[in-house]
């Protein structure tokens, strides 16, 4: 069942938008369960990150940012959305500038992490920054910069770790593994 619907989404979240609009973005752009709490997940809908619990969406105050869930070329790229998975209200979110925001209340208040800016996919649309946790590190892909580690909750700054230089899919393998294409 989808968790963005008419009946539990505010009726302002339906605003149109012209068919080529960009910037901050249109339609579903990624989505993320909270691995240590049942019913608790975040999820980004027309430029805006929700936070829901038992399928009750809650507005965050991460809104308008550049998340362009339908802009053709960035749909490969996953995951966009990452939970700690020990502490649901600490939340990364890699956006289409190539940037990371992250949260340590839920996204009532966050940080941009300092990562150097990634380099355009085609003409001047850079990539959605890549985002998952290996345990308390938060692993993050720049586009034609390759893979990044923060440590502390994210709370270190980024360091850079190499390649591939443009990564497109992350999953940490239940062996520990990190996979990277």
């Amino acid at each position: 069942a989808s968790m963005f619907t008419a009946d539990n989404l505010p009726e302002d979240a339906f605003r149109p938008f012209p068919k080529r609009t960009y910037g901050v973005g249109r339609g579903v752009y990624g989505f993320a369960y909270a691995p240590n709490t049942p019913g608790v997940g975040y999820g980004a809908w027309h430029g805006d990150l929700y936070r829901f619990e038992n399928r009750k969406p809650i507005r965050t105050a991460f809104t308008d940012q550049w998340m362009n869930s339908n802009g053709g070329a960035t749909r490969r790229f996953n995951p966009k959305i990452a939970v700690h998975p020990a502490d649901d209200r600490i939340v990364a979110v890699g956006v289409n500038s190539g940037a990371v925001a992250l949260s340590f209340d839920g996204f009532a208040s966050w940080v941009w992490l300092d990562l150097p800016p990634g380099i355009p996919e085609r003409g001047s649309t850079i990539s959605s920054a890549l985002v998952l946790w290996e345990g308390d590190t938060l692993v993050i892909g720049v586009r034609g910069l390759g893979l990044f580690r923060a440590a502390n909750s994210g709370k270190s700054p980024p360091v850079h770790i190499g390649g591939p230089s443009n990564p497109s899919q992350m999953k940490l393998l239940p062996s520990g593994d990190l996979w990277v294409i």
